[in-house]
């Protein structure tokens, strides 16, 4: 192989080197952006579901205090609806 070919081979090989770096580096930071905007929107999400749970669990609270023994017999109905659905 003459010093032409040598030199040819050597720029062909560095040059694939340097691309296949560059693809795997802007893999990397596609995937660590992706990343970090899935943390946050999974954040709101969390935010979103605690707020709703505790609006929800307010709004039980208030009822059973405002209509104790209605909350009572729905709790009754709803305890023999499961037993007699179980025992089947």
């Amino acid at each position: 192989m003459d010093q032409l070919e040598k030199f040819g081979a050597s720029k062909a090989g560095s040059t694939t080197s340097g691309t296949l770096e560059s693809a795997t580096d802007h893999v990397k930071a596609a995937a660590a952006e992706t990343s970090a905007l899935a943390a946050e929107k999974l954040g709101v999400l969390a935010d979103s579901a605690r707020s709703l749970g505790e609006d929800w669990l307010a709004t039980l609270s208030t009822t059973i205090e405002r209509k104790p023994i209605t909350a009572v017999a729905i709790a009754a109905g709803v305890g023999l609806i499961a037993g007699w659905m179980t025992r089947r």
